[in-house]
């Protein structure tokens, strides 16, 4: 089968692998759709950073390895001890974690603890969304959301909006964005911010206060990975209120630990998620989380991923949100 893996730094390549037997305990998919995460454009610009260099201990696995873990797919075996009626061939699948291949690939086979099945009207489009949704949707649950609270969230990239578009479906009355890009911000107010401010113009903190009685936010999100921004959204949030890192960080940023202090506030992080596919599933199929395709900017082949997925978010980073990879061959039924 073919799968894109990384060798190396820059060097992602279509490779022909041979096709995974599925296991005790685990299904087989056929891959319909991989989102390209950031992290992925981290460990293509920066890497290889989490995938390894020697063999991971838990699965053996190490460069080349297969990337892609936003992915969705449709079961094609079973192995010994899962039950076939309750992960039928056939059905629609996305899956928590991998602990070994890639949604870059044609098939990959998964612990069935790591699968989540798909109503019917869920799109395998749709369902490629379901994780990066579910990193926003921890950040907001982490941050003890309350529909009451006002929020900013600072960069409008593929997580900023996926965090508006979570803090819209639980219903936050009022949310801020701050972002540099004019397509960025303008696509804020698209997915439902009520106000986005160019931090190189607007004073985006005195802004906040403006509109919060002088108070400041009860949550901010940083989904940008920048200084000045963490900066902002530190002296945004009122005291007591937390401050939420979303974002993975390419160096380590100096905080000023006494506007924390002083103002008693919470700054905590998430790295991705826990036990929250569920509920992001139920959200998308009940309606709550409507519109998702509308974040959809690129359907691309595997043999295009770096051209016009790796390279595009990096050259195009502003009117792109996510791009979506088919691994199978263009003709192929899904």
């Amino acid at each position: 089968m073919r799968a894109a893996r990384l060798h190396g730094n820059k060097d992602i390549r279509v490779d022909s692998i041979p096709e995974p037997e599925v296991g005790l305990g685990e299904v087989k998919l056929k891959i319909g759709w991989c989102g390209i995460c950031g992290s992925d454009l981290h460990e293509y610009l920066e890497g290889p950073i989490t995938s390894p260099k020697t063999p991971h201990p838990t699965t053996g696995e190490m460069v080349p390895i297969v990337m892609g873990h936003e992915f969705s797919g449709t079961i094609v075996a079973v192995g010994k001890g899962v039950d076939p009626n309750a992960y039928p061939v056939g059905k629609k699948v996305v899956v928590f974690v991998s602990r070994k291949g890639g949604g870059l690939s044609e098939y990959i086979s998964v612990d069935v603890k790591c699968v989540h099945l798909l109503p019917d009207h869920i799109s395998l489009e749709i369902g490629a969304c379901i994780e990066p949704l579910s990193v926003a949707w921890y950040a907001v649950k982490r941050a003890n959301f309350k529909p009451e609270d006002k929020c900013l969230v600072i960069g409008s990239g593929p997580i900023g909006l996926f965090v508006v578009k979570v803090l819209k479906a639980r219903g936050c009355k009022w949310v801020a964005v701050s972002e540099p890009a004019t397509a960025r911000r303008e696509n804020s107010l698209k997915f439902g911010a009520d106000a986005a401010y160019d931090p190189r113009s607007v004073d985006v903190v005195s802004e906040i206060k403006k509109q919060t009685n002088g108070l400041g936010v009860d949550i901010s999100f940083e989904c940008a990975g920048s200084a000045p921004g963490l900066d902002s959204a530190i002296a945004a949030t009122k005291a007591r209120g937390t401050i939420m890192n979303v974002a993975m960080w390419g160096s380590r940023p100096n905080v000023n630990m006494m506007n924390i202090f002083y103002g008693e506030r919470i700054l905590t992080s998430i790295c991705c998620y826990v036990g929250v596919h569920p509920e992001v599933i139920e959200a998308v199929a009940d309606g709550r989380l409507s519109g998702v395709d509308q974040l959809i900017t690129s359907r691309i082949s595997l043999e295009d991923v770096v051209k016009d997925g790796i390279e595009k978010l990096i050259t195009d980073k502003d009117n792109q949100i996510k791009i979506l990879v088919r691994p199978g061959p263009p003709n192929s039924k899904i």
